[in-house]
């Protein structure tokens, strides 16, 4: 007799592609926290639970916009690379939406999130009003940034194809919510810089010279504001030098 909890549980729990990619990509990239990119270069998991229902519930969302989008002009899950590191290969990322325009095109990232963060999201870009700045105002602007530069790479990788984008943005989808006004929100759009993304590409490409070269990930000091490092990795990480916008 079939248990259909199990039968749930074991769809639930198998592999994606995006499960199965070994090497970095632009969310990688874009962590600010070396010590943790370092693991992603090395491929150490980070001990994350191999089910979570909000990275499903993300991907239903994705796929649901892909297939809504009837904008013919629109390149959708759009593979692009990135550049080539010297003894690691080619690394490729995908980017949600690329909106090519006469003007210049725009880079468009979903993101997925709950009621609760999205406001915190909108506090931190000072789109509501914050009586006073807490510990979960100061990541959300930091999380921000870290999605910023995420986008800046798929617009270099989106030039690399042989367009030509001017701007990157990111659209928060409120998974939990019921008001399409309220749960659907886009912090300012910011200009595409190639020098920024090259600069977030160079990093990865010499923290992975000073491991190959016998660098200790173990030495590399932690970031207040790493959530994994400061609250699930059992020792302590590092402050890292990352390009400002």
């Amino acid at each position: 007799m079939v248990d259909p909890e199990q039968y749930v549980k074991d769809i639930l729990l198998r592999k994606t592609d995006r499960d199965r990619q070994r090497k970095v990509g632009a969310s990688n990239m874009s962590n600010a926290c070396s010590r943790c990119l370092a693991d992603d270069l090395l491929g150490i998991p980070q001990g994350s639970s191999p089910y979570n229902m909000g990275a499903i519930v993300g991907t239903a969302i994705h796929e649901y916009l892909e297939k809504r989008n009837f904008d013919t002009t629109a390149h959708r899950e759009m593979r692009v690379q990135l550049g080539h590191i010297e003894g690691y290969g080619s690394v490729h990322s995908t980017t949600d939406l690329y909106l090519p325009r006469v003007d210049g095109g725009m880079v468009i990232d979903f993101k997925t999130t709950d009621s609760t963060k999205l406001r915190n999201y909108q506090r931190a870009d000072n789109t509501l009003p914050s009586a006073y700045e807490t510990d979960a105002v100061r990541h959300a602007r930091s999380t921000i940034d870290r999605y910023f530069r995420q986008a800046q790479l798929y617009a270099m990788g989106v030039e690399n194809a042989g367009f030509t984008p001017k701007d990157v943005a990111i659209v928060f989808l409120c998974r939990d919510g019921k008001m399409l006004d309220r749960d659907v929100w886009a912090p300012a759009t910011r200009p595409y810089s190639r020098k920024i993304a090259e600069l977030i590409f160079d990093r990865t490409a010499r923290l992975w010279a000073w491991l190959q070269d016998g660098g200790d990930p173990d030495t590399i000091k932690s970031r207040d504001d790493c959530y994994y490092c400061t609250n699930v990795r059992p020792f302590t990480v590092p402050e890292v030098d990352i390009p400002k916008e």
